[in-house]
């Protein structure tokens, strides 16, 4: 996912075709600007990740110097943060009787914050029953 995420902000970003139509470009567009804001929510406790400019400059120097060292960076990240909040499963189990139940429990895995400054979870999310 973390791949994909990074080719999503990188095509965009530094990928651009002149041949691109305007669905392509805005295609294209659009999955950097969501990616760009997985990446920040996920990676906001990382220096790397502090603010936009400071995440832009990183992830530039990574697709110039090749995303690998990054992406194990992220993935490393993202299992500790796994780890630390749902164990060694990397999953959590809650019952709620309402969807108002439900979201007092899970709102501290699932919302970030507009300016980023708290990280969450909610892009590794796969399931909700």
């Amino acid at each position: 996912m973390l791949n994909e995420t990074l080719k999503d902000y990188n095509t965009y970003a530094f990928e651009q075709d002149e041949e691109w139509d305007e669905d392509t470009r805005t295609t294209a567009k659009k999955a950097n600007e969501n990616a760009f804001k997985v990446l920040l929510t996920l990676f906001n406790n990382l220096p790397d990740f502090k603010s936009k400019t400071d995440a832009k400059t990183v992830l530039r120097v990574s697709h110039d110097s090749g995303t690998g060292p990054l992406l194990e960076k992220l993935v490393q990240d993202c299992e500790s943060k796994l780890q630390y909040t749902a164990g060694k499963d990397y999953s959590e189990y809650h019952e709620a009787i309402n969807l108002t139940g439900l979201k007092k429990i899970i709102d501290r895995l699932m919302t970030s914050t507009s300016d980023f400054s708290k990280p969450s979870l909610w892009p590794l999310t796969r399931q909700v029953r």
